[in-house]
């Protein structure tokens, strides 16, 4: 009995899919829970720090300082539990563990929250989006992030303390942290899975900062329509 090859390509690449769907999840949790653990204490990192700087100014110092400077969040402490997750799940992790509404709430939000987007922000949650966007487009501009894609398929190293709590903090690893194998699974490009897990934790510290902007009527928001 012999089996079609275009059968066989599919049952792995479906294999990979379910593998991934369940792994990815699970990698972020335990990152929550470990870093819930370790005790880690960096005041520069607090959802609270950072008020000073604009939104803006935040994003985008965030390579601009080689990854590494309090505007664009510091290096991971020697010892923290760190692992890579898929990067639009890390991104929805984050903003979880710094603001009480799901990360879902966030998806179609106003007229930048989500794919695509243009016009007017609408509120300050959706100017979080705004500069979030810009913050991507400035990596591909600049060169530190290669390929239209490679901003939302990257794989970055982060960790997650105390979420949930006023005193949760979340780190970005510099790119000089990544292993050889952090570095493939961030596509060989791992200066910009660094600077893009900054451009994601300044957006969850944008949304916690102005969590109370947010407004229902915004919500699955018609942009196409409106913006």
């Amino acid at each position: 009995m012999t089996i079609d090859k275009k059968w066989v390509i599919c049952i792995v690449f479906t294999s990979l899919i379910v593998v991934a769907a369940v792994v990815t999840p699970v990698v972020v949790m335990m990152q929550k829970s470990e870093a819930g653990t370790s005790g880690v204490n960096d005041p520069y990192l607090s959802a609270g720090q950072g008020a000073a700087l604009t939104d803006q100014e935040q994003m985008m110092g965030a390579h601009e300082t080689g990854m590494g400077g309090v505007a664009g969040g510091a290096a991971a402490p020697n010892g923290a539990a760190m692992g890579p997750s898929e990067m639009v799940v890390q991104f929805g992790g984050m903003v979880e563990c710094l603001v009480r509404r799901g990360s879902l709430a966030y998806n179609g939000y106003g007229c930048h929250c989500g794919l695509g987007g243009g016009g007017k922000a609408v509120d300050a949650t959706d100017r979080c989006c705004q500069v979030h966007d810009r913050c991507y487009s400035q990596l591909k501009k600049q060169g530190i992030c290669k390929g239209d894609k490679s901003v939302y398929f990257t794989y970055y190293k982060s960790n997650m303390n105390n979420c949930d709590t006023p005193n949760a903090k979340i780190w970005c690893a510099n790119h000089h942290q990544y292993s050889f194998f952090d570095s493939m699974l961030a596509g060989k490009q791992p200066r910009c899975a660094s600077a893009l897990c900054h451009c994601d934790r300044t957006a969850a510290l944008c949304f916690a900062r102005h969590s109370n902007s947010y407004s229902l009527n915004y919500a699955s928001f018609q942009a196409k329509k409106t913006c």
